[in-house]
């Protein structure tokens, strides 16, 4: 059932690499903390992921989920994508070809979404702000 709850939609930076993620995190952990959280992260700018990027990804999906909310995917292409699947990190997550279908995949209108895109303050790595992945 349709919660009237828009979906947010985040453009991710170019770069999901350890020392250049941590700008983002800080702020996005805050979209994490609210109610039932329904996260579009838009992938269409990004080139490059690591380890870090892809553990970061889990952590915020963990955190989500324990607020009984979710985060999809939309836009994975090229080496992102490779690298997701390769790791098995791609397997957790829904993914859609558009930002579009991402948010309609919330039973929403495509007008849902709001794009939140500033780039914000510099951030300590996401295991500080207790997104942790568990062993």
């Amino acid at each position: 059932m349709h919660s009237g709850k828009p979906a947010i939609v985040k453009q991710l930076p170019e770069r999901l690499v350890k020392g250049e993620l941590e700008p983002f995190c800080r702020d996005f952990a805050a979209l994490l903390r609210a109610e039932r959280p329904r996260l579009v992260l838009d992938f269409s700018r990004v080139q490059e992921i690591d380890r870090f990027g892809a553990e970061t990804l889990l952590a915020w999906l963990k955190h989500a989920l324990k607020a009984n909310g979710d985060i999809k995917l939309a836009a994975l292409a090229g080496a992102p994508e490779l690298i997701l699947e390769l790791t098995g990190v791609g397997r957790v997550f829904e993914a859609y070809p558009t930002v579009f279908e991402a948010v309609q995949s919330f039973h929403g209108y495509p007008n849902d979404a709001r794009p939140v895109d500033e780039f914000w303050p510099a951030a300590e790595e996401h295991a500080g702000y207790g997104l942790r992945i568990a062993n």
